[in-house]
C-alpha cells in the first residue's frame, strides 16, 4: 500500500467519523464526475436517485448534528452510521485507486477509524456549551468542523499525503482535547472518593466503584 493510498484511506475514514453522509457523497461524486469505477455494491449511489438521497440525508445529518437533544436520541444509531459510512467511503476510495488492499481490510480500517473519531468527538462536544439563540460555541464549532472536513476531503483527492498530515495533526489535537476535557470535568464536577481514590461526581452519595457512602458536595 502506497503512502498516498494510506493518506486517502485514513483521511476519508476520519472525515466519515465527523460528517458521514457528506464524506460518502464526496466519494460518489468523484467517482461519477471522474468516471471512476466504484465497487458494485455502491454503484447505485452514483445514479441520480442515489445522489439525491445522499444530498437529502447529508442535509438532515447537518440539522441533527446541531441539536444536542436529537444527538442523544440517535446516539447508538450514529455509531453504526459513522462506521458504515467509513467502511463504504474507504472501500470506494480504494477502488478508485489501485485497490491493493482486500475489501475486508478496507472495511475494518474505514469503520474502525470512523467510529473512533466519532466517539472522541462526542466526548469532547459534551463539554462545549450550547449557548443561546442557536449561535453558541457549539454551533460555531460545528461550522468550523464542517469546513475542516470539506478541506480534508479535498486534500484526500488532490494531495493525499497532505491529508495524511491533517489526520496525524488531528489525532494529536483530539488526544489533547480529551485530556483537557477530562481535567475540566474532574476540576468542576468530580472529587476523589476517600475510600478507593476513584473520581466520583460531586452530587453522588455513593462511590460508583467501591459503593461506600461519600459526602455530597452539591445537590445539582
Amino acid at each position: 500500500m502506497t503512502l498516498a493510498l494510506l493518506g486517502q484511506l485514513l483521511g476519508i475514514a476520519a472525515a466519515s467519523g465527523t460528517r458521514a453522509t457528506l464524506t460518502l457523497l464526496a466519494v460518489v461524486l468523484v467517482a461519477r464526475l471522474g468516471d471512476g469505477n466504484v465497487p458494485e455494491g455502491l454503484s447505485f449511489l452514483t445514479t441520480n436517485v442515489g445522489l439525491a438521497a445522499l444530498v437529502a440525508v447529508a442535509i438532515l445529518d447537518e440539522v441533527v448534528d446541531r441539536d444536542p437533544e436529537l444527538q442523544e436520541i440517535v446516539a447508538v444509531a450514529n455509531v453504526g452510521v459513522r462506521g458504515a459510512a467509513g467502511a463504504a467511503s474507504a472501500w470506494g476510495v480504494a477502488s478508485l485507486a489501485d485497490g491493493s488492499l482486500p475489501d475486508s481490510a478496507t472495511w475494518v480500517l474505514g469503520a474502525g477509524i470512523a467510529i473512533a473519531v466519532h466517539l472522541v468527538r462526542i466526548r469532547v462536544l459534551a463539554y462545549v456549551p450550547e449557548g443561546t439563540g442557536g449561535l453558541g460555541p457549539r454551533t460555531w464549532l460545528a461550522w468550523l468542523e464542517a469546513g475542516g472536513v470539506l478541506g480534508l476531503i479535498v486534500a484526500v483527492f488532490v494531495a493525499p499525503v497532505l491529508a495524511l498530515g491533517f489526520v496525524l495533526l488531528g489525532t494529536v489535537l483530539s488526544v489533547a482535547a480529551v485530556v483537557v476535557a477530562r481535567n475540566l470535568d474532574r476540576s468542576r464536577h468530580r472529587r476523589v472518593c476517600p475510600h478507593c481514590q476513584t473520581w466520583a461526581r460531586k452530587e453522588a452519595s455513593r462511590c460508583p466503584q467501591c459503593r461506600n457512602a461519600i459526602p455530597v458536595e452539591r445537590t445539582g
